[in-house]
């Protein structure tokens, strides 16, 4: 990406599509105010049930009359041997046990900064998200989760393993363990 004139912002962004054009899972948007050419670099689990990816280019004009917003040789890779696929139950009701949503993706893990929590659940749009230390300890608990991502801060959290647990009401919809490292 490149920012030819200095005020403007170029973006990139991915949606995950379901068989109905559904988002199943959105990337945070990636922006740069380089005035160079710079490669931007990410990666993301694909969730399960994908069926098309959605590759969006942006640009913000921020001054002067046109956006010297510019994206060039743009490209996708795919690894398709990597596991990185999430459980994903379509048409289930919100009386979800633990064990039916058991393979939620916090990406990367073990986390140093944030992670990006992989939430795909569509029969609410107001989760609850823990995370517990290894004593059982609950030392997170956000209130207004919405599908399908979430992204994690480290902030309060030290190195070592904790247990994430994610939730409709009182009910346990999914947990995944992972490390956060300095």
């Amino acid at each position: 990406m490149d920012n030819w004139g200095g005020d403007d912002i170029p973006a990139v962004a991915l949606q995950f599509l379901d068989n109905n054009n559904d988002v199943i899972f959105a990337t945070d948007t990636t922006t740069s105010t380089q005035q160079e050419w710079t490669l931007i670099h990410e990666q993301w689990g694909i969730p399960s049930g994908t069926r098309q990816i959605k590759y969006i280019l942006m640009g913000t004009r921020n001054a002067g009359h046109d956006n010297d917003s510019y994206v060039d040789d743009a490209f996708l890779k795919v690894n398709l041997s990597a596991d990185s696929c999430s459980y994903y139950i379509p048409g289930t009701s919100t009386n979800v046990l633990e064990n039916e949503l058991h393979n939620l993706k916090l990406y990367p893990n073990p986390m140093r900064n944030s992670a990006l929590l992989n939430i795909p659940y569509k029969q609410n749009d107001h989760l609850q998200l823990k995370v517990y230390n290894m004593q059982g300890q609950m030392v997170k608990n956000y209130q207004h989760v919405h599908p399908p991502t979430f992204t994690l801060q480290k902030e309060g959290l030290s190195n070592g393993v904790y247990l994430l647990q994610l939730l409709d009401k009182q009910n346990v919809i999914g947990s995944i363990r992972f490390g956060v490292i300095d």
